[in-house]
């Protein structure tokens, strides 16, 4: 019983002191309501880049493709009828 007790009373301290390192990042987080989401959703192209370009040696090359990737598409092959702007 006294086991049982300490080992959840650690486990509530540890989470308590979780909370206290992290105490800005979550009142921030309630404050503004800003994410992440954006800058990973851009990291996905510059992967799948990566991965295609492994032995090219041409730094601005691959620089030039992921400015390339990060352009809106202003043009549809399956909808040419439609402006994308």
């Amino acid at each position: 019983m006294i086991i049982t007790i300490v080992f959840y009373s650690t486990k509530l301290h540890n989470f308590a002191t979780g909370l206290r390192i992290h105490k800005v990042g979550i009142c921030n987080d309630g404050k503004y309501k800003l994410t992440s989401a954006r800058i990973e959703a851009g990291n996905v192209p510059i992967g799948v880049i990566r991965r295609r370009s492994r032995g090219v040696r041409d730094t601005e090359y691959f620089k030039l493709k992921i400015r390339q990737t990060s352009l809106p598409a202003t043009y549809s092959v399956f909808y040419p009828k439609i402006n994308l702007t």
